[in-house]
């Protein structure tokens, strides 16, 4: 309990350097099904006669070969249970049916069931009482044609967004609203080499091993131009599902592994945006997005927040077709509700690109206009129009929109402007992402030339990686090398080498050697006073670590001492809602608990975690650590 709770917060310091599109085409057309899994369940599935064969045959057809079977209930169940970032779509014989559905019915990868039998009036008895059970049905025909409508909507509907809710709380965003416009400027900016675009074709060969269908598109695509990039992307293949799934889930290795097709397709709505914006008189152009979303996410719109679209975005000059797509969510679950997004744009002064495809889409349209992924809204206005029916007005948001340059500069403070493998290490290492983040920070360090000045701070982020997952050994070996480094190329009084002096205490900290730990974070202090501003935030760190050592000694009236010195400084420095002051809090609280003043500890804990979930994730383990101490207070009071 107390400040002890708290050591495992301080942070280490950072050194910082388908054959349809959804709104325009046809609804019964399916890109590959990269974000769902179809599985077909029937005793006589392995059964060598014709009527088995045809209907596997056009199946597949519909699915893209994303079709998985079962004989087996039990297995089918298990392997349903082991799925995560997937939906399911479950077709099953109507005897089985009987069997699972009460089984796998209230599971969440479930999204709907279609029960394939010759008895319709038989089934449709006990079917009736599931939710998720679209229908039962006596010929294929009919299942293809409702799959297909089906996965297309579902596939509409779980493209990603975040949202900060208004221009007033500009310092409570949402965590995943900045990382993901930081990940988005990175990657756009890497630069390549003749080896990116090999390695995206030997992951996309790897995941699609066993799919004979989309290895022939990925051996087409060795021949791939950049020219061709929306060609593609609009093309029923691989690409489509794979990124989105991979935009969807944040599955940054995938994400790094396309960048060269990301920046490939920026770059092309970039070039073709340009030339529209300078060649035509339009002003305003209004476009259209139909939808469904859950009631949470709609309350996560709130009028003049800010509405971030974490995908490339289709929408349609027309209005009618966004609504066929509103029609479809209200219709597939009455827990949906339907969203119509009409957004207007500002031709002139829009900072992402967009362009009408009509030319360049592998299915061409001229409705279709398709924005660049991280497009930023501006919220103007929520209309209900139905009983579960929405409409949602949208600007999009200017090159200089002050509220999204106040929160790009905020963001970029703690990974610092460049657009290369250390930038993404240091940002994986701020989302807690430790896999990743040594990764590219090895890659990166490959890519130095001998005594390169960046060497040592690569170093340092990769000993924080060590020193996250509990590796201590590795983390203060890693930390000498770097110091040693640093004293051969740097002034003996360099802040760089303050933040390695601190972040070896913190490692002798954590190894219960607190005599070292502080005296490392006393050399820390004196090259931070003699080099850095009075109220400067590494300083407050070290206060910090200084009385969490003091803490862990017994000696809980220095302790208070040093961590209210730290939250002075953070609260004078930082944005009110920086989860460095909810570290301060936090410590503060845990060391009032440890005196006994539960009443005092829970109220610095209540704003520690106030802080933390208006600036982390839920499942971030600052605010885990938070609310575990909050319980432990409690249970003593």
């Amino acid at each position: 309990m107390g400040c002890s709770i708290g050591a495992n917060l301080t942070q280490v310091s950072i050194t910082t350097k388908t054959d349809s599109h959804p709104q325009d085409r046809g609804v019964h057309q399916q890109r590959s099904l990269e974000c769902f899994e179809i599985i077909w369940l029937d005793a006589h599935i392995d059964k060598k006669t014709n009527d088995n064969s045809n209907t596997l045959t056009q199946l597949r057809r519909v699915v893209n070969n994303n079709l998985k079977t079962f004989d087996n209930p039990d297995q089918c169940s298990n392997y349903i249970s082991s799925i995560q970032n997937q939906k399911i779509f479950l077709i099953v014989s109507g005897a089985v049916g009987q069997i699972v559905v009460p089984q796998v019915h209230a599971l969440t990868q479930i999204e709907l069931i279609y029960v394939f039998c010759f008895d319709k009036a038989k089934h449709e008895k006990w079917t009736n009482k599931y939710k998720k059970i679209v229908g039962a049905f006596s010929d294929i025909d009919s299942i293809c044609d409702k799959l297909g409508e089906d996965v297309n909507s579902c596939t509409n509907d779980l493209l990603p967004f975040s949202a900060i809710s208004s221009a007033e709380e500009i310092n409570k965003q949402d965590p995943s609203f900045m990382w993901f416009q930081l990940l988005v400027d990175i990657l756009l900016n890497m630069k390549h080499t003749d080896d990116t675009k090999q390695e995206m074709i030997d992951l996309c060969q790897e995941r699609y091993k066993d799919n004979e269908e989309q290895l022939e598109y990925i051996r087409e695509f060795q021949t791939y131009a950049p020219g061709k990039a929306i060609w593609w992307y609009t093309r029923n293949c691989f690409l489509y599902g794979m990124l989105n799934n991979a935009l969807r889930t944040l599955d940054i290795g995938t994400l790094f592994k396309l960048r060269f097709f990301i920046t490939d397709l920026h770059d092309q709505l970039k070039q073709f945006h340009s030339e529209f914006i300078h060649s035509t008189s339009i002003k305003v152009m209004t476009v259209y997005r139909g939808q469904g979303m859950s009631l949470e996410e709609l309350k996560k719109c709130t009028t003049g927040g800010l509405l971030s679209m974490h995908h490339f975005m289709s929408t349609s000059t027309e209005k009618k077709q966004a609504l066929v797509f509103v029609d479809q969510a209200l219709s597939k679950s009455p827990a949906n509700q339907g969203i119509l997004f009409e957004m207007k744009v500002d031709v002139k002064t829009c900072h992402k690109p967009f362009h009408n495809i009509q030319n360049l889409s592998f299915y061409p349209s001229e409705n279709e206009v398709l924005f660049s992924m991280g497009t930023v809204f501006r919220i103007h206005s929520i209309q209900q129009t139905g009983s579960r029916s929405w409409s949602i007005g949208l600007k999009l948001v200017a090159e200089g929109d002050q509220q999204l340059q106040t929160l790009r500069n905020h963001m970029r403070k703690d990974i610092g402007e460049g657009s290369d493998l250390f930038a993404l290490g240091a940002l994986m290492l701020n989302m807690g992402h430790y896999d990743k983040a040594q990764e590219y920070n090895e890659l990166f360090l490959k890519s130095l030339p001998e005594n390169h000045p960046s060497i040592a701070t690569t170093y340092n982020n990769i000993c924080g990686v060590h020193f996250h997952q509990g590796n201590y050994v590795e983390a203060l070996n890693c930390y000498k090398n770097t110091l040693e480094i640093q004293l051969k190329s740097l002034p003996k009084n360099h802040p760089s080498i303050a933040t390695t002096y601190n972040n070896m205490g913190l490692v002798y900290s954590n190894q219960g050697n607190y005599v070292e730990g502080l005296n490392y974070y006393r050399k820390t202090l004196e090259i931070q006073l003699e080099s850095l501003p009075e109220n400067h935030p590494s300083i407050a760190t070290t206060y910090n670590n200084m009385g969490l050592v003091y803490s862990n000694q017994g000696n809980y009236v220095e302790a208070l001492n040093y961590c209210k010195k730290t939250l002075e400084i953070r609260l004078k420095s930082l944005p009110e809602y920086h989860p460095d002051i909810a570290v301060a809090f936090w410590s503060i609280g845990s060391l009032y608990s440890e005196q006994g003043n539960h009443k005092e500890a829970l109220e610095q804990l209540g704003k520690a975690l106030q802080i933390a979930l208006k600036s982390l994730p839920s499942n971030h383990h600052y605010v885990i650590g938070i609310r575990n101490s909050i319980k432990l207070v409690e249970q003593h009071s």
